[in-house]
């Protein structure tokens, strides 16, 4: 080859990284997405999954925690919950984010709504928007169960406060630019809060009426409750390992995967009660998939020590409508599982 066509070449080649020619999906929506893709069109998926109140950590790489908040986005745009985004679905979340579904707060009479994100204006009592819902999001995700409603009302105040209190911050219940970087920092990092119930947090009554069976099949004992060390916030049951797990009560499949903590996990929207049922620390991969329709005694795992886990056993959860981390409240189920095991 000659040297100027050699030229032409590193040129067309330096032109083509230049300007992304050589990737074929430079833009969110190019490409349908799913776990496992990593990009800059991953990041953007990740900024306004956060910006819409669905938040997860924003590094360019579609892991469990952006599957989750995929499947909550679905779930709440009534999608088809396979926590995947296809092109038309990056449409319409292009279409929220620009639009509508973001935080908006009147100026004056003559002005125009402005689109706010999470941390671009401090929060108090009567904003409303997406940014709030973030904030509410954000609070339940730190273990301070908050309704995920976009109404900066007296609930959100007071959960604020509690988030004050807990950080050593100054207790007025708005919410700062800086603290609001302060929570996303929290967020990103997986903190959890301590395990002192917020204003509410686990005073809602548990269901124990209808049709429930006692979730795992064989010799049991009791461990750790509500509130046993730092955001342990339900209880938990030892076994055998490999000991059968059964739906305490059938409804559908919200989640079932992995993630550091929880081990294998699995989530149940009980059909009778509306309450969430979290089954942790499975010994391998649920039986179930998310979206499943599951029956009151149906099988779902085994009893393992996956996750942050000491010995063999199910930690059980019961949350309030509209469930886990959704804006519902943390129960104490000790007394639910004791009257199903029989032993009042």
């Amino acid at each position: 080859m000659s040297q100027p066509a050699v030229r032409h070449a590193v040129v067309l080649a330096v032109v083509a990284v230049l300007t992304g020619a050589g990737s074929a999906y430079g833009a969110f929506g190019d490409r349908p997405l799913e776990s496992g893709d990593r990009g800059q069109d991953v990041r953007v998926l990740q900024s306004w999954l956060t910006r819409l109140g669905f938040p997860t950590t924003v590094d360019g790489a579609f892991g469990e925690l952006t599957a989750r908040a995929v499947y909550r986005y679905e779930r709440e745009n009534g999608l088809k919950r396979d926590r995947k985004v296809s092109r038309a679905q990056a449409r319409r979340m292009r279409r929220q984010v620009e639009g509508e579904g973001a935080g908006a707060r009147r100026t004056g009479d003559d002005e125009e709504e402005r689109v706010f994100t999470f941390g671009e204006r401090a929060l108090r009592r009567g904003d409303r928007g997406r940014d709030v819902r973030v904030l509410q999001s954000w609070l339940a995700r730190l273990g301070i169960p908050t309704e995920v409603d976009g109404a900066f009302g007296a609930r959100t105040e007071a959960n604020v406060r509690s988030y004050d209190e807990w950080n050593g911050l100054r207790v007025n219940g708005e919410v700062s630019r800086s603290q609001a970087r302060l929570m996303r920092r929290q967020v990103e990092e997986g903190m959890d809060l301590p395990a002192t119930p917020p204003p509410g947090g686990g005073d809602a009554k548990v269901e124990t009426s209808g049709s429930h069976v006692f979730p795992v099949q064989g010799t049991h004992r009791y461990g750790d409750g509500l509130g046993a060390g730092r955001g342990h916030r339900g209880v938990d049951v030892f076994a055998e390992c490999r000991t059968p797990l059964v739906a305490a009560q059938g409804g559908e499949v919200d989640y079932a995967g992995y993630n550091s903590s929880a081990g294998y996990d699995a989530v149940i929207n009980g059909a009778e009660s509306g309450q969430d049922y979290i089954y942790m620390h499975m010994s391998s991969a649920p039986l179930v998939k998310a979206g499943d329709t599951v029956q009151t005694g149906q099988q779902i795992g085994t009893v393992g020590e996956t996750g942050n886990a000491s010995g063999c056993h199910l930690h059980f959860e019961l949350w309030s409508g509209p469930g886990w981390y959704k804006g519902g409240d943390f129960l104490d189920p000790l007394p639910a599982l004791r009257s199903w095991d029989g032993q009042q």
